[in-house]
């Protein structure tokens, strides 16, 4: 029972140490992106871009996400190229100088896989289907008031391409965000 008191007086103070913390009403992160991606039967190594806006709700900890990705690689003289949108919320747990967060998204993923034969460009396989990560997360660093260095964001993204049992793809990013205006 002593255990329990102390656990809730911790979750009900924890909010008052956030307190002090000026919370952007949107933050914008872009950078790097690497995922190792399921195309068929073949595993496939592919960097790209990654782009993500969280709007800040007024519960401190909540926000609302888009998250946006591009990846590109190549598989037996395959070119394989990945895109997706996703959506949903996001909790974060802010102090001075760090932020920690997880995100639950869903949406949708394209991939597609070209080919060159004799020169010529011979459009592959292009299939689109849902897609979600049911967890991620990542830590950002702050550099200062309106820049913050986002150290690594990791997700396991699983989509529905092709069949229907789900593939799994890692996906590790790091970049700049950019904290813009007050809560």
């Amino acid at each position: 029972m002593r255990q329990l008191l102390v656990i809730t007086c911790l979750l009900l103070l924890w909010p008052l140490s956030a307190r002090a913390q000026e919370t952007p009403k949107v933050e914008v992160f872009g950078g790097y992106s690497y995922a190792y991606i399921e195309a068929g039967q073949e595993r496939v190594n592919t960097n790209g871009w990654h782009a993500m806006m969280a709007i800040n709700t007024r519960f401190r900890a909540l926000e609302f996400v888009t998250d946006l990705s591009g990846t590109y690689g190549s598989l037996s003289g395959v070119d394989v190229d990945t895109h997706t949108a996703l959506f949903g919320v996001r909790f974060s747990l802010r102090r001075e100088r760090a932020m920690t967060f997880t995100h639950s998204l869903y949406g949708f993923s394209r991939l597609r896989a070209d080919a060159a034969v004799l020169g010529e460009r011979i459009d592959g396989r292009t299939d689109t289907a849902f897609a979600f990560v049911p967890g991620g997360g990542g830590v950002d660093v702050k550099l200062s008031d309106r820049v913050a260095l986002r150290v690594f964001q990791f997700d396991l993204l699983f989509t529905l391409w092709g069949r229907r049992d789900a593939q799994f793809h890692p996906r590790v990013s790091t970049g700049i965000v950019f904290r813009l205006g007050k809560k």
